[in-house]
């Protein structure tokens, strides 16, 4: 306690007696900012010395002006000190009145979706942590809108987490924002502040960060350390003012669902000011010791003793020991204050939500270098936090849908009352039973007997089937393999049916939206050109925008280079860069970066249909000939010329602002242009330069081969990079996923008939039928595990083993490893393949329509002919990429058997693997000056081999993809 606080109280005790005995009418004694005191007193029957002698004692330097009751009733000044001040008045604050005072006048005036602010009043309790998984968590499990908002002003940290660290990005943020706004009204919320969460963490959903600033650099630092110091954060209305005009502009431009904010610790007053004016919901996490009682305790006083209207949940994070023991001890802690210190200002003791937060070291790394996206990514899509943090997400998540009038957790009875299959169907991915409130079974499974029973409830409600089984069967097989899915872009009509009904729209798409992302990187079968190509198709990008919840934004298209497959008459954007005279260019930098914006300009004003820009400039065709390469060559060269090609990019950009669109201008087949050879000189400005643009309009996005991008070189920070790609790398829950949609494009009918007759049905086939037959599901199910397993048990069998054991492990897993390459990505086309060809062996066998279970079994998958045939296309069109032709030389050797029987298996350690090579360079003069470590490298970068260290012996594996194809044996046991 002050001294001087001590001592002012006492003097006006004293004046408050002297007021109670009628002598003194009223007084102000008001402490100022140096500690000094103003004294007004009115009376008319105390002189100012018997005044004095009420004050003497405490020693304060005060200033006395006594006021006779005339006066005071006559003059203004006095009314108005009078009716603007306490008796005790501790006068103006520098900070913190946003927390010491509230007032009900500056509570929120602006409509917002629901506001969480998450707080702690000590650092390194997971608070934002927890934040972060929520928001990756609402997203993905319950289809929302995240927007997150750094708040945390003299510590930014949220770009630490969600992929965004070291990536480089030099955006602004809340504080420039708001001081931005002061200076130019017309100042928007855009990317320019704003990121946008990749996919891989938002998943259904979308997930947006205003950081609080920009301190990527020595000069942003020093520019956000300017506008902070101006930021005037201990004003109640002006900078409550302020935030709330953040969020007004947060919901006008974003219309998000929840807005989740990362307060900084301890006594402070953006605490205040969002909790006590703006936040619907307050998350705080304290612990129960020594250092955080007081932060317990004034988190208590400041919501709860202004009897504010604002949700409260209470964490005690970061428990290593003793769980139930230290939850009591919270909890006691809680109540025992409450009663003692805030019982008389209380109508009744609340029953406050009250959390514990288990330590766990995998979710103390995130946010740090050591961080494991990908084992974040699984526990959020898989729902395995545990924890605690299961509980506590459920119950935030019900306090923030009960303000938007929506809670889809109320489960009960929700199949009886009709409720929506979408809802139900998402209840089901969250792994809540949609029959039983709360009946949660871990890893997304639901309760078996309860589905049993819903199981036998539905089916007797279901007209018996006039088909049989193997009729069923047949059916089912010949109309899938009458339209099957033909994986070959090349060989793809995209025609408004092809995109609605046939083509699978993957979630990872949706990331071409995000500004940040530019690159799209993918192996061979993966899908880059059939992507880039329906991208130009106007049905598709609106359907895709529509699923990113970016349907209400304008965007445009225009492809930078023309397909090799184009017609020539289409071929008007293609020029091989071997035109240039490779030696005559001096800095290899300066010539293709600029090479680059000459070629972008050009192919983007050839689509002045597409933009409604057009160039002031003569436009011509990009033909591959050496006319384009002079052209070229003097915009590259001529300084003023270079100029007005980029003063016309600047100018598109700028229209497209004026016009509200946005242009992406979309490149692939790059190795068309440049040999795989030159990718280091030529395609790494490219990259540097789509990284750095200035464009607020104009967003370029690369979709590159996975095996060219991870040989480039010249390029200072690659994994920075893919942090800013979309992996076209597909799943084997995406994998499951396209093929039902095949299934149920052509025969959803039949499979569902012949799903009810099965035993196997460990999902709601009710709510699924139902979800599918909505106009827009595109029979796509989401790729889930839990869902898909069900379905591939019908239609491929449980497990791989052609006799039914588990010896060979579950066939959902079974296809994923037999058909992964040695990278561990898989492709699209050997999968399709396979089932294809298996579809073909099986209709070999004249007593095929017999019905037995299941629809294609292992016996036809497994087959070895069938898994040759499925490796075969892919592999062909694998070594027909440029750069890859030294494979078919390799793989037609090994299969030929023109190399050494003996060396014909897998794995080989390291000098018979040489020798392998070595037999093949030796055959072909072509190869006489091609190393072997050359050709290691181009069969690791394809994920054809695999380099593992057993023992410190270095040794190499074939993809088990490739060993039928090639005829590989095991290495023979030795026998004693």
């Amino acid at each position: 306690m002050l001294i001087i606080f001590e001592a002012i109280r006492r003097i006006a005790k004293k004046l408050e007696q002297l007021k109670e005995k009628g002598k003194i009418r009223d007084f102000r004694l008001i402490l100022k900012l140096n500690m000094t005191a103003n004294l007004f007193v009115v009376t008319n029957r105390l002189t100012g010395d018997e005044i004095e002698s009420v004050i003497k004692d405490e020693k304060i330097e005060t200033d006395l002006e006594k006021i006779t009751e005339e006066d005071f009733l006559s003059d203004d000044y006095y009314t108005s000190l009078f009716d603007n001040t306490k008796p005790l008045d501790l006068g103006l604050r520098r900070t913190l009145s946003n927390i010491i005072n509230y007032n009900e006048e500056f509570r929120r005036k602006i409509p917002s979706c629901p506001i969480v602010l998450f707080y702690s009043y000590k650092g390194g309790v997971g608070r934002t942590t927890a934040l972060v998984l929520f928001a990756s968590y609402y997203a993905v499990h319950h289809g929302k809108k995240v927007f997150i908002l750094d708040c945390d002003f003299e510590a930014p940290g949220m770009l630490n987490f969600f992929g965004f660290e070291n990536e480089g990005i030099s955006k602004n943020g809340i504080v420039e924002y708001i001081k931005d706004k002061e200076a130019f009204s017309d100042i928007t919320l855009s990317n320019e502040y704003v990121f946008e969460v990749s996919k891989n963490y938002s998943g259904n959903g979308e997930i947006y960060i205003l950081p609080a600033g920009n301190i990527m650099n020595e000069t942003d630092r020093d520019d956000y350390l300017e506008a902070l110091a101006r930021l005037d954060i201990h004003s109640t209305r002006v900078i409550g003012d302020q935030l709330e005009n953040v969020m007004a502009d947060i919901n006008s431009t974003y219309h998000p669902d929840v807005i989740l904010i990362d307060s900084k610790t301890g006594f402070n007053d953006i605490f205040g000011i969002i909790g006590n004016r703006l936040a619907d919901i307050v998350v705080g996490f304290l612990g129960n010791n020594t250092q955080n009682k007081p932060g317990l305790h004034f988190f208590l006083d400041t919501l709860l003793r202004k009897k504010r209207n604002v949700g409260l949940l209470f964490v005690n994070s970061i428990i290593s020991t003793s769980f139930n023991r230290r939850m009591d001890s919270f909890r006691e802690e809680i109540d025992t204050y409450i009663q003692n210190n805030l019982g008389n200002e209380l109508d009744s003791l609340p029953a406050l939500p009250v959390f514990g937060l288990s330590r766990n070291n995998f979710l103390e790394d995130i946010g740090t270098s050591y961080e494991d996206t990908d084992d974040f990514i699984a526990l959020i899509e898989q729902n395995r936090l545990g924890g605690g943090y299961d509980a506590l997400f459920q119950k935030l998540g019900q306090q923030v849908d009960d303000l938007t009038g929506f809670n889809e957790y109320q489960t009960d009875d929700s199949l009886e009352k009709g409720k929506d299959a979408e809802t139900a169907l998402r209840a089901s991915e969250r792994g809540i039973d949609s029959g039983q409130k709360g009946s949660q079974v871990a890893d997304g499974q639901i309760d078996d007997n309860h589905q049993e029973t819903e199981k036998k409830d539905y089916q007797e409600q279901l007209p018996e089937s006039s088909k049989s089984p193997g009729r069923l069967q047949k059916d089912i097989l010949d109309k899938i393999y009458d339209n099957y899915p033909e994986p070959y872009a090349e060989s793809v009509k995209f025609n408004d049916d092809f995109i609605v009904v046939r083509f699978y729209f993957r979630k990872c798409m949706e990331d071409i939206f995000n500004h940040r992302i530019f690159l799209l990187l993918g192996s061979k079968g993966t899908g880059k050109t059939a992507f880039y190509k329906a991208l130009k198709e106007d049905v598709f990008l609106k359907k895709l925008a529509a699923k990113a919840g970016k349907n209400h934004l304008n965007y445009k298209v225009a492809d930078i280079i023309s397909l090799a497959d184009a017609p020539v008459e289409q071929k008007i954007k293609f020029f091989d860069i071997s035109n240039f005279n490779q030696s005559e260019i001096a800095d290899t930098e300066f010539f293709y970066k600029r090479f680059w914006v000459v070629y972008i300009w050009n192919a983007v004003m050839l689509d002045s249909s597409v933009t409604g820009f057009s160039s002031e400039l003569e436009v011509k065709e990009i033909l591959n000939d050496a006319a384009t390469a002079d052209r070229f060559h003097q915009y590259i060269s001529d300084k003023n010329m270079f100029k007005q090609v980029e003063n016309e990019l600047n100018q598109l950009d700028n229209f497209l602002a004026e016009t509200d669109a946005y242009l992406m201008i979309i490149f692939d087949q790059l190795d068309q242009v440049v040999k795989p050879k030159l990718w280091s000189d030529a395609i790494s400005p490219l990259i540097k330069y789509c990284q750095t643009h200035s464009f607020r309009r104009i967003f370029p996005k690369l979709f590159v081969r996975k095996d060219l991008f991870d040989k480039l070189g010249n390029l200072t920070n690659k994994m920075a990079l893919e942090k800013l790609a979309v992996t076209l790398e597909w799943t084997t829950d995406e994998l499951y996923s396209f093929f039902f949609k095949t299934v149920f494009a052509n025969a959803k009918t039949d499979f569902f008939e012949y799903a009810k007759k099965c035993e196997v049905v460990k999902t709601q086939l009710s709510d699924i039928e139902k979800y599918l037959n909505r106009d827009n599901s595109d029979n796509q199910l989401p790729a889930k595990r839990h869902i898909l397993k069900p379905f591939v048990e019908i239609f491929f069998g449980k497990y791989a083993d052609m006799q039914g054991s588990s010896r060979f492990g579950e066939m959902y897993d079974w296809m994923y490893k037999n058909l992964a390459n040695a990278d561990r990505t898989i492709s699209l086309r050997p999968f399709l393949d396979m089932i294809k060809y298996a579809i073909e062996k099986k209709r070999e066998n004249p007593s095929w329509a017999k019905g037995e279970f299941p629809i294609l079994s292992p016996k036809y998958i497994a087959n070895m002919d069938v898994r040759v045939k499925a490796v075969e296309r892919h592999f062909y069109d694998l070594a027909n990429e440029e750069g890859n032709e030294i494979l078919r030389i390799i793989f037609d050797d090994i299969r030929d058997g023109k190399v050494p029987e003996h060396l014909r298996i897998s794995p080989l350690l390291q000098e018979d693997f040489e020798s392998l090579l070595q037999a093949v360079i030796q055959q072909h003069e072509a190869l006489k000056n091609v190393s072997v470590s050359e050709i290691e490298e181009i069969l690791k970068l394809n994920g054809i081999v695999f380099v593992t260290y057993p023992r410190g012996v270095k040794r190499y594996t074939f993809a088990f993809l490739y060993k039928y194809f090639l005829g590989l044996r095991g290495p023979q046991r030795k026998r004693f």
